[in-house]
């Protein structure tokens, strides 16, 4: 699988800074501006290294303290503080020279040979529920894409999908496979375009609009009546 890393910064000119270094070394990467975000990503894809900017992680609220740790466990993790004014990038990384490190030594020399994996969570359960999707509450056929859930939680869910999808965007969706069918909705997080690497295209939902008795019964359906992914 090709070399491909994850950034976390801040939508502005820090973050057009670091794109504009990672693409000069030629590799793919995504980009998220949260740690849940971040997590819930990694939750569904494989990833190689991550690239967590200083100020974000400083910023961020005490209880993703947890997800920072967890990931530093089980992924090379470099923290990135960039110079807006000069726009030059300070990176720390174990294992990096006495010298000072480089995002081409980070990724080339420390992720390029760490085999892609996605984050641990249990949090989430692979499940494959049929869903109608859309990107308005009404349905018309003409904007209904017949779907299923990969996996589920508490607070949202990855449904796979062939359309594109922006961060941000409202997804509505009825699951055909529980009692209440009422249309439900989330906040598109993140997405994958279909043809854009050996990932599964689809989009990562946060629970906006819903009853607690859907999330309820989504998360207690008995496994052994869905197809596990």
């Amino acid at each position: 699988m090709d070399l491909r890393l994850l950034l976390l910064a801040p939508e502005g000119k820090t973050r057009e800074i670091y794109h504009s270094a990672i693409d000069k070394l030629n590799i793919k990467f995504d980009t998220v501006g949260t740690f849940r975000e971040l997590y819930d990503l990694m939750a569904n894809v494989p990833y190689c290294g991550v690239l967590i900017d200083l100020n974000t992680k400083l910023r961020a609220p005490k209880n993703e303290s947890e997800l920072v740790r967890n990931i530093s466990k089980h992924f090379p993790v470099a923290e990135l503080r960039c110079d807006n004014d000069t726009e030059t990038i300070g990176l720390f990384y174990e294992g990096q020279s006495n010298e000072g490190g480089s995002l081409d030594d980070f990724a080339n020399r420390h992720c390029k040979a760490f085999e892609a994996r996605k984050v641990a969570t249990e949090k989430r359960i692979n499940l494959n529920f049929n869903v109608l999707l859309s990107s308005t509450n009404s349905f018309d056929h003409a904007n209904v894409e017949r779907s299923i859930t990969m996996n589920v939680s508490k607070g949202g869910c990855f449904i796979f999908s062939t359309n594109v999808w922006q961060p941000g965007d409202s997804a509505w969706f009825i699951i055909k496979d529980i009692e209440d069918q009422t249309p439900m909705c989330g906040k598109v997080c993140w997405g994958h375009e279909w043809g854009k690497g050996l990932v599964i295209p689809g989009i990562g939902l946060e629970f906006k609009v819903f009853d607690r008795k859907q999330v309820d019964e989504i998360c207690n359906t008995k496994i052994d009546k869905w197809v596990r992914v």
